[in-house]
């Protein structure tokens, strides 16, 4: 199994127990500069057929808005205790040398925030999660990379102002969380049922955490 994650220039990256490798993904369809020499014409409608068309052109503007505020992401919403799965129990080392246990997330509501150095899309999150530690909530970044200096430079670039834990053997990959695609965050309640999981999260969805924290709190 590999981890994915989307790089700035539209491609993916993967990361598995062998090292890290990086594939393009592009479609012939996709490329610019495509000319197959054909040449559009275009009806102009006049009197009142232009009347009708003009009406039509602008029904179907506003559809077109309406259709897209319709599929506007929603706001990300925990499942019910009840068919929230348990958190497993989870030890990794921290960037210091020092041991780091699930057990120390237990009685709050916590953020785990599962990224790598190649991930573009982790290098946004940092700034969201520093705040989220700043109002008190307990975060940990788990990184999946396996070298070490990668990591040290990447957190030297943008520092984190909250735990950072390492798994560098890729064990988040495997059941019961089988966790492949960068970023994936885990929002944990007080009882260690997590509540809320996040694949590929948008700078929206992690905007969204505290409303849902502060929510997670008052149950």
């Amino acid at each position: 199994m590999t981890f994915t994650a989307r790089r700035t220039d539209g491609g993916t990256e993967a990361s598995s127990l062998g090292g890290a490798r990086r594939e393009r993904d592009r479609s012939e369809g996709e490329r610019e500069g495509h000319d197959d020499g054909a040449h559009a014409t275009w009806w102009r409608p006049s009197g009142a057929r232009a009347t009708r068309y003009g009406a039509r052109v602008r029904a179907f503007a506003i559809s077109a808005v309406l259709i897209g505020c319709a599929s506007a992401p929603a706001a990300p919403t925990p499942v019910a205790a009840e068919r929230a799965p348990m958190l497993p129990a989870l030890s990794f080392p921290l960037v210091d040398g020092t041991a780091w246990s699930s057990t120390a997330l237990a009685g709050d509501v916590a953020v785990i925030d599962v990224w790598a150095t190649y991930c573009a899309p982790c290098k946004k999150s940092f700034p969201q999660l520093n705040a989220l530690a700043a109002d008190g909530v307990a975060v940990v970044g788990l990184s999946v990379d396996e070298d070490d200096a990668a990591v040290a430079a990447f957190l030297t670039e943008i520092p984190a102002q909250f735990t950072i834990a390492r798994d560098r053997t890729l064990t988040v990959q495997e059941p019961p969380l089988a966790i492949t695609k960068l970023p994936t965050v885990l929002v944990v309640d007080a009882a260690g049922r997590v509540r809320l999981r996040l694949e590929e999260p948008a700078e929206s969805d992690y905007a969204a955490l505290p409303a849902v924290i502060a929510a997670l709190r008052a149950r």
